[in-house]
């Protein structure tokens, strides 16, 4: 996992002392404050921070769906600081597409249909729209599920018909707003690592704000939020429940143990009780 690094030769998403303040009475809201960022073609990069912190304001930014207060937000090579209105919509419909906390599915449509209707919005119809749509909810695992509609689709199964819609069109990049919120944890490590997967297959750039440490793991690179600004203090490396493998925040969990004066952090109560029945299987899969 790398903190900083990038290919100037590759940059798609670039922010260039970005900001947007909001006044609300007499007092100005730093909501994002002279951010500069580059992501890479095909990189996964998740952007942590407490609530508050500016992380939807961020992404609506990355998105065309806010202008900046000041600064400059280049995305795919068009800066959309600058975009005439007019011309964002069908600039987010071509190049972005979207995950958000809620599936936000039509619900008198099947899962085929909601992924087809982004496909018609785009100007694909009829039989090669329902041909890309079955493609790609196929690829996520929902080939049971096409005729389906969302009130009888399970939690998980909504986001990954929302992960297909997002990927009808084609775009280079992927925004996802703390897309496992509302899923419980192994489910929404399951989704999110179908979406890595199908993301590096096509070579997206994917951008994910969450709260959620355990789809850490997931990511190239992991950015923190705090007070509208990019910290350093994230620039660390986290520790690593030896046991699953997934990224676990020191302060988050009580399931920890100390073992010849190493302290190892588990995510949950089982995977701390398997490493203390055999811990030499796994010391070496610790950070």
């Amino acid at each position: 996992m790398t903190i900083q690094n990038f290919d100037s030769n590759h940059v798609v998403i670039e922010l260039k002392d970005a900001s947007k303040h909001y006044k609300i009475g007499t007092e100005i809201v730093k909501a994002v404050d002279d951010v500069s960022l580059h992501v890479t073609k095909g990189e996964i990069v998740v952007i942590m921070g407490p609530s508050g912190s500016g992380k939807t304001t961020l992404i609506q930014l990355i998105g065309a769906l806010l202008k900046p207060t000041r600064g400059d937000v280049i995305v795919n090579g068009v800066n959309v600081a600058r975009l005439e209105e007019k011309k964002l919509p069908d600039f987010r419909l071509h190049s972005i597409g979207f995950i958000f906390q809620t599936p936000n599915l039509i619900a008198s449509l099947t899962a085929l249909q909601n992924v087809e209707l982004a496909l018609n919005l785009a100007g694909i119809k009829g039989k090669k729209a329902r041909q890309q749509a079955k493609r790609l909810l196929y690829r996520l695992n929902l080939q049971h599920r096409l005729n389906h509609k969302p009130s009888k689709l399970s939690g998980g199964e909504q986001q990954r018909v929302a992960i297909a819609r997002s990927l009808a069109n084609d775009p280079l990049i992927i925004l996802a707003d703390e897309p496992t919120a509302n899923l419980d944890s192994k489910t929404g490590h399951e989704v999110m690592e179908l979406l890595k997967e199908v993301a590096k297959e096509k070579g997206k750039t994917v951008v994910i704000v969450t709260h959620d440490p355990r789809i850490t793991d997931l990511a190239d690179r992991i950015l923190w939020l705090e007070d509208g600004k990019i910290s350093l203090k994230w620039a660390k490396i986290q520790p690593i429940d030896p046991v699953c493998l997934m990224t676990v925040e020191e302060n988050s969990t009580s399931f920890d143990t100390e073992l010849q004066g190493i302290q190892y952090y588990f995510c949950s109560r089982n995977c701390k009780e398997t490493f203390e029945k055999e811990p030499q299987k796994f010391l070496q899969r610790a950070i």
